[in-house]
This record gives structure tokens, sequence and C-alpha cells, in this order.
């Protein structure tokens, strides 16, 4: 049993020094130790809050990066519709102007055809005073049925006055 006490003393004594030491230990000695060991945590959580600040100011500027060249882009993208649009305005004039000369070219053609067409029946009717010509020529030149009534009562009176 003396051993078995003996070896139990000597945890007992262990345990009672550190006490002793700790109790021993001046309280400006304490304060110094607690003033380390809160400054060391204090700097451990400034260095990680650091690194975090750091790693969050490099995401930030990839992503800004990243945003940046995408404006660029965009901003590429505008001037080429722009340029897009300013060619496709004046194509668009173009071919407004090139359908306007193209229809008035046609109206011209149409009343040539119309005038060269009138002539013909003019020649003719002088020549033969023939009256269904007349009605033709009437209906070229769109006469009222009242201007065609005048100009059948004036061939009347001229054709009188031949045997008048």
């Amino acid at each position: 049993g003396m051993a078995r006490e003996g070896g139990m003393g000597h945890v007992w004594e262990d345990s009672a020094n550190r006490l002793q030491s700790i109790l021993d230990t001046s309280d400006e000695r304490m304060a110094i130790d607690a003033r380390h060991t809160v400054d060391s945590h204090a700097e451990m959580q400034a260095r990680a809050v650091k690194a975090a600040l750091q790693e969050a100011e490099a995401h930030f500027q990839g992503e800004r990066a990243g945003y940046q060249q995408h404006v660029e882009n965009m901003r590429v993208q505008l001037t080429e519709a722009e340029q897009m649009q300013a060619k496709l305005t004046f194509q668009n004039d173009f071919l407004k102007e090139q359908l306007r000369e193209s229809e008035m070219a046609r109206e011209r053609s149409a009343k040539a055809h119309h005038i060269e067409y009138l002539k013909n029946i003019t020649v003719k009717y002088l020549e033969s005073n023939d009256p269904t010509l007349l009605r033709a020529l009437g209906t070229a030149l769109s006469i009222s049925h009242e201007e065609m009534a005048r100009i059948e009562r004036g061939q009347q009176k001229g054709v009188m006055s031949w045997f008048g």
C-alpha cells in the first residue's frame, strides 16, 4: 500500500507544485501573460481578417475585370450595330430614290404610249371623220357625256355649213 501511496503522492505533489507556481506568479506577470495571449489572439484574428479581405478584393477585381470586358464587348457591338444601321439607312434611302425614279420613268413611258395612241386616233379620225373613232378618242381623253354631246352638235353644224 505504501508504494501505491507514494505513486499517488507524486501526482499530488506535481499538482501542488503547479498550483504553487501559479500562486507564486505575480499579478503583473499574469497580466503580461494574459495580454500576450490576447495580443497573439488579436493578431491571429487580424491576419485572418486581412487574408479574407485580400481574397475578397482579388475576387472582386476579377469580377470587375470581367464586367469591364463585357462592357467593352457591348460597346464594340453597339458601334457595329450603329454602323450597320447607318449603312442600311443609306441603302434604304438609295433604294427609295431608285424606286421613285423608276416609277417616274414608268409613268413617262405610259404617258408617251398614251400620247402616241391619242395621236394615232386623232389622225385617223381627221382623215376619215368616222364617228366610232370620235367615241374612241372621247374614251381615251376621258370626255364626259355632256362634252361628247357638245362635240357631236358642233360636228352637225360643221357638216350643215358645208352644205349650207
